[in-house]
This record gives structure tokens, C-alpha cells and sequence, in this order.
């Protein structure tokens, strides 16, 4: 079977396409069927959807502006609760230190991904709004 993706969805791979590219290709008309039903009133749109694709496949400026996003985290003051996080010194700490401290409870079949998918996204959101990231959290094929 031909594997075609759709071309506004997915740049074009830096790698041998395989069975989660086929997730993709037989997932999106039902979320594009789904979000055709659905009250737009919100402005979320497939056109607006955030991309995050892998390391390899981001150009070296965007790559360095992750890096710099990321060194500008740790060089800002925690905000977690000393008391709680004692080792905490930086912001790029708070997010180490609610992984280490969440993962037994989080890491359940029943809430990994969710719990994941709003660390991440609380994880971005940090870049972005402390530390001007344009970008969106690269994903790793090892993960």
C-alpha cells in the first residue's frame, strides 16, 4: 500500500516513513470530519495546530533558538516552593523537580499520557512566555 501524507500536515520526512505515519494518514480525515461538526467559536483550526517535529528536522536557526529558550530557563530564579523543592534553583529546575516528584502518581497507565501532554505543554508555554521562544518543543524519535 502507497503511503501518501497529507502535505499540509507533515513536512516532508528527513526518515523511512512507517506504521505511526499510517496512524496519521488514517486518523486525520476523521479528525478533519470531527472538527468539520464541531462549533468553531474557539478559532481552533487543523490549519493552526502546532507542529512539533523532530530534532533532526528542524534547521539549525531554529535549533538554536530552542537551545538559547532552554539556557534562558535555567538561568531564571524557580518558582517553586523552597520548602517543597529545596534543590530547585532555576526555572528549568520547578519542571525537573515536578517530574521527579510526580512521576510515580503520573507515570500510571490510566494518566501518562495526559499528564505528559500538559507537562510538555506547560513546558513550551514557559519558553515562550519567559523566555520569547518561536518555536514549538522538538519531539525525539527515541522517546
Amino acid at each position: 500500500q502507497t503511503l501518501t501524507l497529507i502535505p499540509s500536515q507533515s513536512p516532508k520526512p528527513a526518515y523511512q516513513l512507517d506504521i505511526v505515519d499510517q496512524l496519521l494518514v488514517n486518523t486525520m480525515p476523521k479528525v478533519e470530519l470531527w472538527m468539520s461538526h464541531k462549533n468553531a467559536t474557539n478559532g481552533c483550526t487543523l490549519e493552526k495546530a502546532a507542529i512539533r517535529r523532530e530534532w533532526s528536522d528542524l534547521s539549525v536557526p531554529e535549533r538554536e533558538e530552542y537551545i538559547r529558550a532552554v539556557l534562558c530557563l535555567q538561568s531564571l530564579p524557580s518558582k517553586a516552593p523552597k520548602d517543597q523543592v529545596p534543590g530547585a534553583r532555576s526555572r528549568f529546575d520547578d519542571f525537573v523537580a515536578t517530574h521527579i516528584t510526580q512521576a510515580f502518581d503520573l507515570h500510571s497507565p490510566r494518566k501518562l499520557f495526559a499528564a505528559h501532554r500538559y507537562f510538555i505543554w506547560a513546558y513550551e508555554k514557559a519558553l515562550r512566555e519567559e523566555c520569547g521562544y518561536t518555536g514549538y518543543q522538538p519531539v525525539s524519535i527515541y522517546t
